[in-house]
């Protein structure tokens, strides 16, 4: 079994996995939560790569998932999660500009670290 070297640096992909997928939301924004599980399952994803080139490659659709999340997060008036996915969105761009593997895990992980706390500005904006 071949190990993925993204994952190496430690809980990465479980970190994703600890806020992930957003639960029933009270507003009716269904479509900011599925773009944010669509964003998830893409983190996931990156996590999984075995080389510094297919990861880059996947973290360009990563990118755009996670901004569309932001967008939709916004549009469902979620003001403080947008800004945190638009976070993780410019470290995900970092990342597709990487030119080590190290770089790319490092800026990859601050991406979780801002999805994560924009999936949990998300969920306390949708109960209040």
């Amino acid at each position: 079994m071949r190990k993925t070297w993204l994952s190496r640096s430690g809980a990465l992909v479980f970190s994703v996995l600890a806020i992930a997928p957003v639960a029933c939301m009270a507003r009716d924004c269904d479509v900011a939560a599925d773009a944010i599980n669509d964003a998830a399952e893409l983190l996931k994803e990156v996590g999984r790569q075995t080389s510094l080139d297919d990861g880059k490659r996947l973290a360009r659709r990563l990118e755009r998932a996670i901004g569309d999340a932001a967008v939709e997060a916004s549009d469902c008036e979620c003001e403080q999660s947008a800004a945190k996915l638009d976070a993780a969105a410019a470290r995900v761009r970092r990342a597709r500009r990487a030119d080590s593997r190290r770089e790319f895990s490092v800026q990859i992980n601050h991406a979780i670290d801002d999805f994560n706390i924009g999936v949990a500005h998300m969920e306390i904006c949708i109960v209040d």
